[in-house]
């Protein structure tokens, strides 16, 4: 059975702490119009749809069918985004979780909040690949800007802080392994 995508929307939304006008920017799409969408007051092409539920980290799916006729199937790797409480980012985990693996890779979205807030990500060995935002990123009394398109490998020797103080939706892939690789 076919379910209010609106209410669902809504709902996402407030979980996520977005306003109306993050989630449109975030969507392409107005701030009106998603307004129009929740309240159910105008039809939706799939595509903006569509859009709009990898903004909330949902599949689109998921905004059509009610819980009882939705499968979730569980497969090794994660599919859903965790949110950690009263924490201004989110994240996916992209890699498996099977048997003893060195590399953990992960699609973060960082909300517009605080703007001192540095995400937990800095102390091993890591890679960035900017996909959208401006990423800010401090190092040993440096700062440096990420762009759509950047990346960044950095190791756990130096301490390294990650900021959002841009004000806008940043998302990017984040992967990080230990510092020794087993050897072969």
């Amino acid at each position: 059975m076919i379910g209010n995508y609106g209410q669902k929307i809504r709902a996402l939304r407030n979980r996520r702490n977005m306003t109306l006008a993050e989630l449109g920017e975030a969507a392409g799409v107005s701030a009106s119009y998603v307004s129009q969408i929740e309240r159910g007051l105008c039809s939706v092409s799939l595509s903006s749809l569509a859009q709009i539920a990898k903004s909330l980290g949902v599949s689109v799916e998921y905004l059509f069918y009610d819980g009882g006729d939705y499968i979730d199937i569980q497969s090794q790797l994660t599919s859903h985004y965790t949110c950690p409480p009263d924490k201004p980012y989110y994240y996916k985990v992209l890699s498996n979780t099977l048997g003893n693996k060195n590399l953990r890779v992960y699609d973060v979205t960082f909300l517009p909040r605080d703007n001192e807030y540095s995400l937990p990500i800095g102390d091993k060995a890591g890679y960035i690949y900017m996909l959208k935002g401006l990423l800010t990123i401090t190092w040993n009394g440096e700062e440096e800007i990420m762009y759509h398109g950047d990346s960044l490998y950095f190791d756990g020797s130096v301490e390294y802080k990650f900021f959002n103080r841009n004000g806008g939706l940043i998302n990017f892939i984040y992967a990080t392994f230990d510092q020794e690789m087993p050897e072969r």
